[in-house]
């Protein structure tokens, strides 16, 4: 009696928040998400970009996860009214939190290594 009870007091969130899957497994993709959680995710990354090149390019990870849920309540606070209710799943939902932070994760970064820049240094090839 006690689950049930519990079960029903767990908030009922708008199907427009929801985080779509690939079929059959457990793995999100930017590309699949319903297009208001795609445009949240996407300016979050471009949030993380600019916070990368003007407040710290080399966070510790308590550093960047603190990045990146700060560039994702800030873009889904961008996007209001429409995003109110990701805004409000992002704050209260730590599950959710957790499941979109990797797609704004550091590592989706491309990384060029210095080696593959061309230099313009005069005599170098």
């Amino acid at each position: 009696m006690w689950a049930q009870d519990t079960m029903n007091q767990l908030p009922s969130w708008p199907v427009e928040t929801e985080l779509v899957f690939t079929t059959g497994t457990n793995k999100l993709m930017l590309t699949i998400q319903r297009p208001l959680v795609c445009a949240v995710i996407q300016d979050a990354i471009k949030n993380l970009r600019a916070a990368l090149l003007f407040t710290n390019a080399f966070p510790d990870v308590c550093v960047a996860l603190t990045l990146i849920k700060d560039c994702l309540f800030t873009a889904a606070d961008n996007h209001k009214p429409g995003a109110k209710s990701i805004l409000e799943r992002l704050t209260r939902d730590q599950e959710y939190l957790s499941t979109v932070t990797p797609l704004v994760s550091l590592i989706a970064f491309e990384i060029i290594p210095l080696t593959m820049i061309p230099s313009h240094a005069l005599g170098s090839a």
